[in-house]
């Protein structure tokens, strides 16, 4: 993690709002979608933890970056938008920098992230992972080494 936010680069992304869906929550750094089969709310709409369309690829929308709630205080980086709450984030562009959140995965084949790792989403959860095979789509390129999480982390990465 770099910093105290999640876009550290704050002229290379678009800024969103919108409302977490009903049975989600979501945590500053996560990949989350906007769902457009809901309503809006206050005029927002609502958004979901990422998953992929049927091809496999790209959400249906952008990618969007959860980032904390300044209003928040000193805690903000870590508290969770709970189910309907309004939360922040930003569609980055190429070459952004940002902390994505990377999940714990305890031991084994992604228990470390290196410097230079290309990133994917992971289905259904909004977090990083390194690359596994073939992806369907690199989102970023780690830019720092974390050697084995413990917790779920935020990582430093440019956004690809």
């Amino acid at each position: 993690m770099r910093g105290n936010r999640i876009l550290l680069t704050q002229d290379r992304a678009f800024r969103v709002e919108g409302y977490v869906e009903s049975g989600q929550t979501f945590k500053p750094g996560q990949i989350v979608q906007y769902d457009y089969t809901l309503p809006l709310i206050s005029g927002r709409p609502q958004a979901k933890v990422y998953t992929p369309g049927s091809d496999g690829a790209k959400p249906v929308g952008p990618y969007i970056v959860v980032e904390e709630d300044i209003h928040k205080g000193d805690a903000a980086i870590g508290a969770t938008y709970a189910a309907g709450e309004h939360f922040f984030g930003c569609i980055p562009i190429m070459g952004c920098e940002l902390n994505l959140l990377l999940q714990d995965y305890g031991t084994g084949t992604h228990a470390r992230i290196s410097a230079g790792d290309q990133l994917e989403v992971q289905s259904g959860k909004g977090t990083v992972q390194t690359v596994t095979g073939s992806p369907a789509s690199i989102v970023a390129v780690a830019a720092e080494t974390i050697p084995a999480p413990t917790s779920d982390s935020l990582v430093w990465a440019q956004w690809a």
